[in-house]
């Protein structure tokens, strides 16, 4: 099963991997951005993000759907252009990336957990971009820590950078960690963790007009346990950009179009396949099997929308507020220095009161 985002914001599914085999409609239209997850009583969780700046939950169980409405955002001062959804210890995780229209290439990345009708909120970091499309990529390990790569520009190049989320400490690293070494075009990333809590991390090198991929692992146990480690992979060079991490049967796999690398003990070695993984043994984000009783056209079909606002409107970021402008920054900077000065200039008048006030009353006791 696969889901598919139309050009006009309808959002459908397919049963089959193939679009020719019919798609059904999960939600009519204006949508701008969605993610999806599994819970372990099969039932989809779907959080999409609409044109009116709705932020909607969706749960969607056999041929029962149960929405509600998480939040409003300010879609007239931002474009957000991806959200990524995770189920840690039954606790909703949004994680999204927007930037401001006056200035697109300042991204920012908020984190939002929801658990019944509380929120918590996260700034996990503001940087510079123009990878607007796969601006950042998450996943979490079994101690329920989030793990993030995400792309960044500096001066002419561009790299790649990890953070992570410390459930214990509730923050994310203050100091992020590039993980690109080499001084070149970086883009498209990928992390997965596996279920023994190895974390890899891909991304692509821009090498004259192709890209290489590039690979790093992270244990959590051993002697190179926390940290970041390159590892020596056949060589994989290609036009287009695209990689995706898939784990069948304890073997990882790195599916990149024309070629598949597979690993058989967790990312220490890899070998070169040309013939590729099976599509029907595909695992991922865009394969799942738990819609097949969903059929928005049946008669039993049950729909329960709830239109109370999780999040508090009046409680929400004001992103609007925000300075991304440089210049709008620098404007405030200006205008706080002024108001510096009069006040200095006011409190020097006052002084100079004072003692003129001072002498006048030496001049009488003096004069009696």
């Amino acid at each position: 099963m696969k889901f598919l985002l139309e050009s006009d914001g309808t959002l459908k599914y397919t049963k089959s991997l193939d679009y020719r085999d019919g798609t059904y409609s999960i939600v009519g239209h204006n949508v701008l951005v969605y993610d999806y997850i599994i819970n372990d009583n099969k039932s989809i969780c779907l959080i999409y993000l609409q044109k009116d700046g709705s932020l909607i939950y969706k749960l969607i169980h056999k041929e029962k759907t149960n929405e509600s409405k998480i939040s409003n955002f300010d879609i007239h001062s931002n474009v957000y252009n991806k959200i990524s959804v995770l189920n840690i210890n039954d606790k909703l995780n949004l994680i999204y990336s927007f930037y401001n229209i006056i200035n697109p290439n300042v991204h920012t990345i908020h984190h939002i957990i929801l658990n019944n009708n509380t929120e918590n909120k996260y700034n996990v970091i503001k940087y510079v971009s123009k990878n607007i499309a796969n601006s950042f990529v998450v996943d979490t390990d079994s101690n329920s820590n989030i793990h993030l790569f995400y792309n960044t520009l500096s001066q002419n190049f561009s790299y790649i950078y990890y953070t992570y989320f410390n459930p214990y400490k509730n923050q994310w690293l203050t100091n992020p960690m590039r993980l690109s070494s080499s001084d070149s075009h970086c883009e498209s990333p990928a992390i997965y963790v596996d279920h023994m809590d190895n974390i890899h991390g891909l991304w692509w090198e821009k090498i004259q007009n192709d890209y290489k991929l590039k690979y790093k692992r992270m244990s959590t146990s051993g002697t190179e346990m926390y940290k970041w480690k390159e590892i020596d992979i056949p060589s994989i060079i290609q036009e287009k950009t695209f990689a995706k991490f898939y784990e069948i049967n304890n073997n990882i796999y790195i599916d990149c179009l024309n070629y598949v690398l597979i690993s058989d003990d967790f990312g220490l070695s890899w070998i070169k396949d040309e013939n590729g993984v099976d599509m029907n043994e595909r695992v991922g984000d865009d394969h799942i099997t738990t819609l097949d009783d969903y059929n928005p056209n049946e008669e039993d079909y049950e729909s329960h929308t709830n239109n109370d606002t999780l999040i508090d409107e009046s409680d929400q970021i004001k992103y609007e507020s925000i300075l991304l402008n440089q210049e709008e920054i620098l404007s405030n900077l200006i205008e706080i220095r002024d108001k510096q000065i009069k006040l200095e200039s006011k409190l020097l008048d006052i002084d100079k009161a004072l003692k003129e006030q001072s002498k006048g009353i030496l001049r009488k006791f003096f004069l009696y």
